[in-house]
């Protein structure tokens, strides 16, 4: 079918239908606010949907960020976390990082807490998915960078030109025990609880959005079948960390369950 999307679009959120618009790209990917030359020629940012659609940035009600519990990149630019040895080989491999038409091996390494809060910055998160978390469970320590220096000094921004970011050097936080693994189906909640009425007058507090509570466990799972780990996520600012293969559908009708809207 070809039509004029935009109209098209803006008449079914006219009608009252959700909308969701997925970014095929990551934000230091993007035209204005990536690593610059090494970037796409469009807006990979949450700015794209706008630009991109015809729909106004006053209709779009929630931004939802995803990243993998590792970093990736393919071809040229800056890389500050990129693991050069055994590491970031063993992240491929796992990973399966590689591209899914060309065949290209994707550049690997660890996972970046200030790269994250630039990204977080510039597209406005209100929730976030942390996926292939499953990918570190044989990590028997995990690096995490949460910081940079950058000619000596430590520094927890990101420089404004590319060459800065040529010259970081990440400063590290390694997480023991990545070898102790969740069981094989669980259900669990990093919200807080609702509040309780305060009145016999008071609204009924909503059902509980975390469903039973997981039994208790001492023992790391067994290492063989594959990890299905989901954990509910709450109304904005949240953060929703997912692991396994739980589409966008699928998070995005457990928030309408939850009362979090679209």
């Amino acid at each position: 079918m070809v039509c004029d999307t935009a109209a098209l679009l803006n008449e079914a959120i006219q009608k009252g239908r959700r909308v969701l618009f997925e970014g095929a790209q990551g934000t230091m990917l993007d035209l204005d606010h990536g690593t610059y030359p090494f970037v796409t020629s469009s807006s990979a940012g949450a700015g794209g949907a706008s630009t991109g659609t015809g729909v106004a940035p006053t209709r779009i009600h929630g931004v939802l960020g995803v990243s993998k519990a590792y970093i990736t990149r393919v071809g040229g630019g800056p890389f500050p976390t990129e693991d050069h040895g055994p590491g970031g080989e063993k992240l491929r491999t796992i990973g399966n990082e590689f591209g899914a038409v060309t065949g290209r091996p994707r550049r690997c390494g660890w996972f970046d807490a200030p790269l994250l809060r630039y990204t977080a910055m510039i597209n406005g998160f209100d929730s976030l998915i942390v996926t292939k978390l499953d990918v570190l469970d044989t990590f028997s320590e995990i690096p995490v960078c949460t910081g940079y220096r950058l000619r000596g000094k430590e520094t927890a921004e990101m420089p404004a030109t590319v060459e800065g970011m040529a010259a970081l050097e990440p400063v590290y936080e390694n997480l023991p025990d990545g070898a102790r693994r969740p069981p094989a189906s669980r259900t669990t909640t990093i919200c807080p609880p609702a509040p309780k009425p305060t009145s016999s007058t008071s609204r009924s507090a909503p059902a509980s959005r975390s469903g039973p509570s997981p039994p208790a466990r001492s023992d790391p799972r067994p290492s063989s079948g594959p990890a299905r780990v989901s954990i509910s996520c709450c109304s904005p600012p949240g953060v929703c960390y997912r692991k396994g293969r739980d589409s966008w559908a699928n998070h995005w009708n457990s928030r309408k369950r939850n009362g979090a809207g679209a």
